[in-house]
């Protein structure tokens, strides 16, 4: 029996609940003034897409053994 390979369907535009949600996280790196700042350019800012490889490689954390 072989297992289906799952779909991910990612949403094409950014959903109003995440900005808060941004808001929290950045809150504990950044001061206020600077989350607020990020968060106006965040809004403005048009979604793209990359491959996980190269999210995983830009971030410059070390390779995982395989599992």
């Amino acid at each position: 029996m072989t297992k289906e390979t799952a779909v991910i369907q990612w949403l094409s535009d950014v959903e109003e609940h995440n900005y808060p949600a941004a808001v929290s996280y950045l809150s504990i790196i950044y001061t206020e003034d600077k989350v607020a700042e990020m968060i106006v350019k965040l809004r403005s800012t048009p979604v793209v897409q990359f491959k996980a490889k190269d999210i995983f490689r830009a971030s410059r954390l070390p390779l995982m053994g395989v599992s």
